[in-house]
């Protein structure tokens, strides 16, 4: 996992929100899930993009996803295909995210 990790790069940024619709459309859907155990952890410090996820962060897309992709849609994948999801909340910036995917579980 250390070697995979260190080939990954990043870039962009200049403002606060995250891209989180293309980290999870990528696990969700770039990822071959064939082993029986499925997991996403989500460690992040930053909300995702469209000022309806968060009250104070720079925002380059306020009026949302880039690709008006739904974020309650790839929870709901992993749901339905029994893949565990964890969201790590580091920082009060992503409590609005926190508390929407939790929802999905109720």
């Amino acid at each position: 996992m250390t070697d995979w990790i260190g080939t990954l790069s990043v870039g962009g940024g200049y403002d606060c929100a995250e891209d989180v619709a293309s980290a999870l459309e990528a696990a969700a859907f770039n990822f071959p899930w064939r082993a029986s155990t499925r997991l996403v952890i989500h460690i992040t410090d930053a909300p995702p993009h469209g000022a309806d996820w968060h009250n104070d962060a720079v925002d380059n897309f306020p009026q949302g996803d880039y690709k008006n992709r739904d974020l309650l849609t790839f929870i709901k994948f992993f749901i339905a295909n029994h893949i565990h999801y964890t969201l790590l909340e580091i920082t009060s910036r992503t409590e609005i995210m926190f508390t929407r995917f939790r929802e999905c579980y109720q």
